[in-house]
């Protein structure tokens, strides 16, 4: 179920290049998930799990990799999380530093 669900995002999400809609913190946690997942599945005999947790951990990866390429919005600095700003807005409708 989760092959079929995962493929038309990463078929879209390489055809077009349209990565800037997919969060960076959603893409990070799930590699960091994979990650600590990889400690169990690891100590598994290999079959089906290994399988699945490969197929989800390539997506992943891969998502990752994509949003870096093409979506990382341009920022100069952190925080890079979606909203902030270094400018704020003055009474007047100014914007300053």
């Amino acid at each position: 179920m989760f092959v079929t669900a995962a493929l038309p995002m990463v078929a879209k999400a390489a055809r077009t290049k349209e990565m800037a809609s997919y969060s960076a913190g959603n893409l990070v946690l799930s590699n960091a998930g994979n990650a600590l997942y990889s400690v169990y599945v690891l100590t598994t005999p290999p079959g089906p799990l290994w399988a699945l947790h490969a197929f989800n951990t390539a997506v992943a990866l891969l998502m990752l990799a994509g949003w870096l390429r093409y979506g990382a919005p341009a920022r100069t600095g952190w925080p890079i999380m979606a909203g902030t700003s270094s400018t704020t807005t003055t009474a007047k409708g100014r914007e300053t530093r």
